[in-house]
């Protein structure tokens, strides 16, 4: 028995409803573009510091890896613990 018209339409329908709803993969989510401007600051989280080039490239460290930095200096950190990225 051959599937309907509509009920592949809606299929299909579902399927992409569900990808630009947030059920895409971590990196679609994190579609940022970010300057290369040298503007550093200092983020921590978790009693971890970071130094980011710029505010952007934090928020997009943010998104890509799922922790919670946030701008503790603007500069960079005095006592950073060296994280890969």
């Amino acid at each position: 028995m051959k599937p309907s018209v509509p009920l592949l339409v809606a299929a299909t329908l579902t399927l992409l409803w569900s990808a630009a709803s947030g059920d895409a993969p971590t990196a679609n989510k994190c579609n940022m573009v970010c300057g290369r401007n040298y503007d550093p600051v200092c983020g921590e989280d978790q009693g971890v510091q970071k130094t980011f080039s710029n505010r952007c490239m934090m928020e997009y460290y943010n998104c890509l890896k799922g922790t919670d930095f946030v701008i503790v200096i603007l500069d960079e950190c005095a006592n950073e613990e060296k994280l890969p990225f």
